[in-house]
């Protein structure tokens, strides 16, 4: 089957914050974003304006920055009904959207009707500048949280960059201060209320993920030396892991115990919950514990998978610093670890092979 709307890949990852001054300036010391554009989308640059398909005045303010594989928009709402104050009011901050897809409007034009068709409508939308057109297509209950972001620069525009109401930059002070290493946006996890398997297979059928593999992680099992909060815990969740170009997702559903997943799920419902961003060795994380601690962001859940000959994994609590993201990183056991695992290793890295 043909997928509705073929991902491009992830263009970029949208966050809700509630005052982006200060949120900007987190997530370059994490990251080690040097460059941010600011833009005041209100009446003035924006026209056409929709939102769920009632004409709408409203505005927010869009900060984008990027770092390597690392590409952010975070977003402030400011006044009026929107995507963004229907998030925030209701889930707080968090991530919010994924920009998969950049085409000319005509080419978009048949693939939304095909999508209306489909169920899928456009939740909000608008023109800003006379140059770029965008639709945030409502996929939360299919994607379990998410929604996907489609633009349509018209004629001669440039694809994403609009000209910014504000730059901001940070120096060295600010950009070197993490110490954990960052490579990029490896995936994104949906955590689910126990269906995964149609979290997926939606994932697939909208945007043309067609590679996956599924892990039952169970400690005592397929993992060992599980911890959460730094003592020894008896947990269980299944996930699938899927990749198209530079666009990986993971969808999680818990089986059994306590976990940063059940965590997620009371306060906020289903949706977007972590980004793995870092592979490290596991003395590299060892010798940076005490750092994090004392930077607020502890290891909150961790463990060897596949019985210490795979890697091994953790989460760090980020939660107060990222706009309630927690960040996970990876451990090889080895420099051979993706050895025999090699689709497992382009879905999980996006390249052939990764060593440490």
């Amino acid at each position: 089957m043909a997928s509705l709307l073929p991902a491009d890949g992830l263009h970029r990852l949208g966050v809700i914050v509630k005052d982006y001054r200060a949120s900007i300036e987190e997530f370059s010391r994490f990251f080690g974003i040097e460059h941010w554009d600011i833009h005041r989308i209100d009446e003035r640059r924006l026209s056409n304006a929709l939102f769920r398909g009632q004409p709408v005045v409203h505005s927010y303010i869009s900060a984008i920055g990027s770092k390597d594989g690392v590409a952010l928009e975070l977003v402030q709402p400011l006044s009026g009904d929107s995507v963004f104050a229907e998030f925030l009011k209701h889930c707080g901050e968090g991530m919010h959207h994924l920009l998969t897809n950049v085409c000319p409007a005509a080419q978009f034009e048949p693939i939304r009707a095909q999508l209306e068709t489909n169920g899928v409508r456009v939740a909000q939308s608008g023109s800003i500048d006379d140059a770029l057109d965008y639709y945030f297509l409502d996929t939360r209950e299919m994607l379990a949280g998410p929604l996907i972001q489609v633009l349509c620069p018209r004629q001669g525009a440039t694809p994403i960059a609009l000209k910014p109401d504000e730059i901001v930059r940070f120096d060295e002070k600010i950009t070197k201060w993490n110490r954990l290493p960052i490579q990029k946006i490896y995936h994104a996890c949906i955590v689910t209320k126990g269906r995964r398997e149609q979290v997926r297979d939606s994932l697939r059928d909208l945007l043309g993920i067609e590679k996956w593999f599924d892990f039952a992680n169970e400690s005592g099992v397929s993992a060992v030396d599980t911890t959460l909060y730094g003592k020894p815990c008896k947990i269980a969740f299944n996930l699938s892991l899927g990749r198209r170009n530079t666009l990986c997702v993971e969808v999680v559903e818990e089986v059994y115990g306590r976990s940063i997943y059940t965590e997620f799920l009371e306060q906020r419902g289903e949706g977007l919950q972590h980004l793995m961003v870092s592979i490290c060795s596991e003395q590299a994380f060892q010798e940076l514990r005490d750092w994090l601690d004392s930077q607020k962001m502890p290891l909150v859940m961790g463990g060897h998978a596949a019985s210490r000959d795979f890697c091994y994994y953790g989460y760090l609590d980020t939660r107060s610093r990222l706009a309630g993201i927690t960040m996970e990183f990876l451990c090889p056991a080895g420099k051979d670890w993706l050895k025999g695992r090699t689709e497992v290793g382009q879905i999980l890295t996006g390249s052939e092979m990764v060593t440490t």
